[in-house]
């Protein structure tokens, strides 16, 4: 019984929570993992800054 309500409780917090963070970065246009390429960089390594 508890394995149904804990599934039921993810699933709940998850259409509360994450659906609609990614909704507004969509509506936004916010790209958060920076997917898309740029033809006229010469890398895209970035430095970590240790």
């Amino acid at each position: 019984m508890a394995s149904i309500i804990l599934r039921i409780l993810l699933a709940v917090l998850f259409y509360l929570l994450v659906t609609p963070c990614g909704m507004v970065l969509r509506l936004f246009r916010i790209d958060v993992i920076e997917k898309n390429c740029k033809p006229a960089a010469d890398s895209y390594w970035r430095d970590s800054g240790k």
